[in-house]
């Protein structure tokens, strides 16, 4: 199986966000998520924000949401991974820790 040929860097900004900070300028300058990544913020505060934004093909990566906010983004089209607690969440650049380790934690976080 081949993997697909690396594709060129087009100059666009990076579209992550990784910081609750981040998360608020983002939402100041272009009041939309839409086409954003949201990894690991706890966006608990900030449901009135989330509710009232495109969210069409946002991700929210281990992002801690209200139900309420969480089905909203959903219904517009986001993608929403919630927190594993056990799971580390890894910085952007950073590499993965081992995955049986990982697999394993997961597992049992699933059966409590």
């Amino acid at each position: 199986m081949h993997s697909p040929p690396a594709q060129p860097f087009d100059g666009s900004p990076d579209r992550e966000i990784g910081s609750l900070t981040e998360f608020d300028e983002i939402v100041s300058a272009h009041g939309t998520l839409a086409g954003f990544r949201v990894r690991s913020v706890d966006l608990t505060g900030r449901t009135d924000v989330l509710v009232s934004l495109d969210a069409t093909g946002a991700v929210f990566l281990g992002c801690a949401m209200d139900p309420e906010a969480a089905a909203q983004v959903r219904a517009a089209g986001a993608l929403v991974f919630p927190p594993v607690p056990t799971c580390p969440s890894l910085p952007t650049g950073v590499s993965c820790t081992p995955p049986t380790s990982c697999s394993r934690a997961c597992r049992a976080a699933a059966t409590r």
